[in-house]
């Protein structure tokens, strides 16, 4: 029996095949066959210089940038996949047809570790567009943006850019969306000249900053790494400004002042440039036709640009405005204006639970009198004061009495504003 057993040649095989079954079934139930699927895994082109050679270039179309890929294989080998071990790549030579419209190029992805027939793409084909390549040069502009240099320093000319230019090749639509190209520099804290490197970026007509996505479709003909040299200028502050004025006010008045808001300026410029406006005498002078009094009998504001006036090489510190604002004070003939101090101010009939705050630390008062009077008189032989009964708290434009000094009368009235606030409230929250 045992001897029959040994020599029976089909119940060998036939052990032999349940023993293979057996084990394939084993491995089946403990790793079996898995699918699964990485999504938005990017699209690499390849071979774009097939369709540059046409003298054109592509561009993927958005949102066709990426393609989801599914593995196919035995669970232990699926399972610890990541995305990075998934490559999808376009190849631009197998464009299907070039002449079709949508243009469609297969993509082919591949996974290590897992054989090419079990990797698959959804979609299978991507969607490009072709356009017509183009070159264009673009001035390179050094932008320190907010960044400032050490207190009484700015930029002074245009920082210096080697190379000046760039030369830009890329798809037609992206080109001409390029507005600017700009080297973005940091002055933070510097007090002497400095030559610096700066990577550039490009702007489009919106002053909007190219996306990657953009950026990737462009060739530059230089490094984007440039070189900037940024000089410094000194600021010099305080610079007092001489008004002058043209045409006669109406007959019987006269100007009594001219001011200007803010009283002086700032001015920057190089070291021979600020030395020769010092030696000049430095001051600015406003010529006398920026200012038109002609047939005035009360007090007028103009705008002057100050700009158009300033000596050559000299600008106006950064943080300044070009247009001020000047006042032109006009009084009757033998009149003369006083400033008071507010705090002169005498305050009658305030209840004890008041407390009043001028918003103002002077007030004008004009008076009229002699030659002799006039000249002799100061704010001193002014009183001033103000009747604040059954005021409440809030805010005020007061009539202020006036008292003159015997042979003046006064020219016009006078108001102060106020704030009258509760002491009860401010006395608790102290």
């Amino acid at each position: 029996m045992k001897k029959r057993l040994m020599n029976n040649l089909e119940l060998k095989l036939a052990s032999l095949g349940l023993a293979i079954v057996v084990w394939l079934l084993v491995v089946y139930l403990n790793d079996p066959i898995v699918s699964r699927t990485f999504d938005n895994i990017p699209v690499e082109v390849t071979n774009g210089t097939y369709v540059e050679s046409m003298n054109k270039t592509y561009q993927l179309e958005e949102g066709h940038d990426v393609v989801n890929v599914t593995v196919k294989g035995n669970r232990s080998v699926v399972d610890p996949l990541t995305a990075d071990r998934i490559t999808a790549v376009a190849d631009m030579t197998q464009i299907v047809d070039i002449k079709s419209d949508p243009i469609m190029v297969p993509v082919q992805a591949s996974c290590i570790g897992i054989a090419s027939n079990n990797v698959t793409t959804n979609p299978g084909n991507i969607e490009i567009t072709l356009e017509e390549m183009e070159s264009k040069d673009f001035v390179i502009t050094p932008t320190p943006g907010d960044t400032k240099p050490a207190r009484g320093y700015e930029v002074g000319t245009t920082p210096q850019v080697t190379p000046e230019k760039m030369t830009i090749t890329g798809p037609v639509s992206i080109i001409n969306k390029i507005g600017r190209v700009a080297a973005p520099i940091d002055v933070t804290g510097i007090s002497k000249d400095q030559d610096m490197q700066s990577t550039i970026e490009i702007y489009d007509k919106n002053d909007e900053k190219l996306t990657d996505n953009q950026m990737s479709y462009l060739k530059f003909g230089t490094d984007k790494i440039v070189d900037v040299h940024v000089t410094l200028y000194k600021v010099l502050t305080e610079v007092p400004v001489t008004l002058e004025y043209t045409g006669r006010v109406r007959k019987g008045y006269q100007v009594a002042s001219i001011t200007m808001t803010p009283n002086t300026i700032s001015l920057v410029g190089s070291d021979a440039a600020l030395e020769q406006f010092q030696k000049d005498g430095g001051v600015l002078t406003i010529p006398s036709d920026a200012i038109d009094a002609s047939g005035e009998s009360s007090d007028f504001e103009t705008s002057v640009d100050i700009a158009q006036y300033l000596p050559e090489n000299l600008r106006l510190a950064a943080d300044a405005n070009s247009t001020v604002l000047v006042m032109t004070s006009i009084l009757p003939l033998d009149s003369k204006a006083f400033d008071v101090p507010t705090a002169a101010i005498t305050q009658t009939s305030l209840s004890a639970d008041r407390g009043v705050v001028f918003t103002t630390n002077k007030i004008q008062v004009r008076v009229k009198g002699t030659e002799k009077i006039l000249e002799s008189m100061t704010s001193d032989d002014i009183k001033a004061s103000i009747n604040l009964s059954n005021v409440e708290v809030g805010t005020y434009d007061m009539p202020v009495t006036i008292t003159l000094p015997e042979g003046c009368e006064l020219v016009e009235d006078v108001t102060v504003n106020i704030q009258v606030v509760d002491k009860t409230l401010i006395t608790s929250n102290g």
